[in-house]
């Protein structure tokens, strides 16, 4: 409960410090990486919960379960890892393609 609370913690304390930077006129990708660092600490907490939780369990299925909630928040964890590496590479946000239509507040160009 500790550790849900922590990580619950983490994430509103990163969506803050992310709006704050926004709001100050930092680039968004700025914010996506402070929003990325708290949810690695936010589930870097979870998945020290779920293996206190393996310690205690005694079936087979609830190892399994356990074990397999694990992985999942291993994999989530390396995809935001290489999320935050592209950030800060500044390779993230690629173009729009060309076939893209992009309209503006003042409604499609004139002639399209």
């Amino acid at each position: 409960m500790v550790f849900t609370a922590g990580a619950v913690a983490a994430v509103l304390l990163a969506v803050v410090r992310a709006l704050i930077a926004v709001l100050r006129g930092q680039p968004v990708d700025r914010s996506r990486i402070i929003l990325l660092h708290g949810m690695l600490a936010g589930l870097s907490l979870t998945v020290a919960a779920t293996l206190l939780r393996l310690l205690i369990t005694r079936d087979w299925q609830g190892i399994g379960m356990t074990a397999s909630i694990l992985l999942l928040r291993t994999i989530l964890k390396q995809v935001l890892r290489w999320e935050e590496r592209q950030l800060e590479r500044g390779e993230a946000s690629p173009p729009a393609p060309p076939h893209a239509k992009v309209i503006s507040p003042s409604g499609p160009p004139p002639g399209g």
